[in-house]
């Protein structure tokens, strides 16, 4: 059975022509995507390059959801995931054909080879922030057990999340491109 992910609301706020500083967009969630491996990216904002451009009414979150943001870009998402526990079994393959499928920019691996069935890494600085209920990290190496509050900075390692609880999680990331190393 699918959970039914949650509706934020996100507020962007800009300047007008006369300089003065108001809301441009105030909607629900605008753009939510399930994906394959039983979990939710909603997608508040993206760009293309740093420095971002500040300016104008375009909306940073109309446009395809990818993976990883643009190669000199970033985006900021909340990715929602079931309890694995409530998850029907996930077939490594499936997950790497929708991991694969959500890469459209910036660079994403995946492996069916790893300690779980999820295991990827990105060409990126990720800042990832414990919304709600206990996440784990798994890594090649180890496992990590985040709690509520936690705050993790992946700099392109191979890893994973689990969520080992009785309820649905919320993790917030700001992912910035990067470049792996050799």
């Amino acid at each position: 059975m699918e959970f039914e992910p949650r509706v934020f609301r996100r507020v962007v706020t800009g300047n007008n022509a006369e300089g003065r500083s108001g809301v441009l967009f105030d909607s629900a969630t605008p753009n939510q995507t399930r994906r394959g491996t039983g979990s939710v990216f909603n997608e508040f904002w993206t760009f293309e390059e740093a420095p971002a451009i500040i300016s104008g009414t375009a909306d940073g979150s109309d446009r395809p959801v990818s993976v990883s943001p643009p190669d000199r870009g970033a985006h900021f998402r909340i990715v929602e995931s079931p309890c694995e526990n409530d998850m029907p079994d996930v077939d490594a393959q499936e997950a790497h054909a929708s991991m694969t499928a959500f890469a459209l920019t910036g660079v994403t691996e995946h492996r069916t080879d790893g300690p779980h069935w999820n295991m990827h890494r990105t060409a990126t600085v990720d800042y990832g922030f414990v919304v709600d209920e206990d996440r784990v990290l798994v890594l090649e190496d180890s496992e990590v057990l985040l709690h509520k509050g936690d705050v993790v900075i992946q700099l392109g390692t191979w890893h994973s999340w689990s969520n080992r609880t009785d309820g649905n999680g919320s993790m917030a990331y700001v992912m910035i491109g990067g470049e792996l190393p050799d």
